[in-house]
């Protein structure tokens, strides 16, 4: 530590000697030392080492300003503003010594404006992020100045709680954008279904989400289904939904694949398998069937389906059960309670 006036007096050799290596000293180590330097000039820089992290001052307009820490142990340097937060409730005009700072903004009780100073004044690099952390209906908008521009556009607008940004100054005329939607803890909502995100789609597909990445968990239609204390599908995903059907004639649809069509009537019932041109359903699919009345079923192939039967396609009389599985684009194998 060394600290000492870096104005020399006059005085013989050996003492102007010894104030010209104490000043230099001083200049060497910006004033190192515990308490301020007496008489400091404008520009000076002192670090004050009372403490850890030392804290890097200079004397600006008669006043000695903190400009940064210094870390002694890890060797780093840290701009004074670096990872400060600052809590804002009115519109704010962004001022050059904010570079890194983070604002947390409550719009509660009013949309408010931050106005963005010139990239050219702010030079390469200067970034500044706020976060509306309320949950009200009003705005929080980032505007550039000039014909500077934020993302291509003159401003950008947070309209939803944790809604957060941070933008950096290309040093010109423009500020890239970084924003999404931070909940509570730090985290991306769920709900939002990464709508939070830029390029939402994008990420949905290379995540391999198709286009929900939210699935509830459960038995319901759409839900992901979950495993059982025994690691097994419960019994309730693979139950067979039922058709009820109680005409003469019918034809099966795409939502029938994996179902019972129950066919009820005291009529005789006309059944037809659709070609693969006209419902289009997978290679594997299987449908169950039931004379569930009086009126017996006769099944037949659609144009160009080929049923593969040994026994015949007439239903054997009420509450006879059949299946067909199909087989390839227009072929379906038949199994079950038939007759010719």
């Amino acid at each position: 530590m060394t600290q000492a006036s870096i104005v020399i007096p006059d005085s013989d050799g050996l003492t102007f000697l010894n104030n010209a290596n104490s000043a230099y000293a001083a200049i060497a180590t910006r004033q190192k030392g515990g308490t301020a330097p007496s008489s400091p000039d404008e520009g000076w820089e002192w670090i004050d080492d009372s403490g850890t992290p030392y804290i890097v001052n200079t004397y600006i307009n008669s006043t000695w300003v903190p400009t940064g820490y210094i870390y002694p142990t890890e060797g780093v340097f840290r701009s004074l503003n670096r990872g400060r937060v600052f809590a804002k409730t009115a519109s704010y005009t962004v001022l050059l010594s904010d570079i890194g700072a983070t604002f947390n903004h409550n719009a509660t009780s009013g949309s408010a404006t931050y106005t963005i100073p010139l990239a050219a004044t702010t030079k390469n690099g200067f970034d500044v992020s706020v976060i509306k952390t309320d949950a009200s209906a009003n705005t929080v908008t980032l505007q550039a100045s000039g014909s500077d521009t934020i993302n291509g556009s003159s401003s950008i607008v947070l309209s939803g709680q944790y809604d957060c940004v941070t933008i950096v100054s290309d040093g010109s005329s423009a500020y890239s954008a970084f924003y999404g939607t931070l909940g509570a803890s730090g985290a991306l909502l769920a709900s939002n279904n990464l709508s939070d995100l830029d390029d939402a789609s994008t990420a949905r597909t290379n995540l391999g989400l198709g286009t929900s990445a939210v699935e509830n968990v459960g038995l319901s239609s759409g839900d992901v289904p979950q495993l059982d204390s025994n690691g097994k599908v419960p019994s309730g995903v693979l139950a067979l939904e039922i058709n009820q059907q109680t005409g003469t004639t019918y034809t099966t649809v795409i939502d029938d694949a994996g179902k019972l069509i129950k066919l009820n009537n005291a009529s005789s019932i006309a059944l037809t398998i659709p070609p693969n041109s006209s419902v289009a359903y997978p290679v594997g699919t299987v449908i169950a069937f039931q004379q569930d009345g009086a009126g017996t079923v006769t099944m037949g192939p659609g144009s160009g389906v080929t049923l593969e039967n040994r026994n015949g396609l007439v239903s054997s009389g009420q509450y006879a059960m059949w299946s067909i599985v199909k087989t390839s684009t227009d072929t379906w194998a038949v199994a079950g309670d038939l007759t010719s």
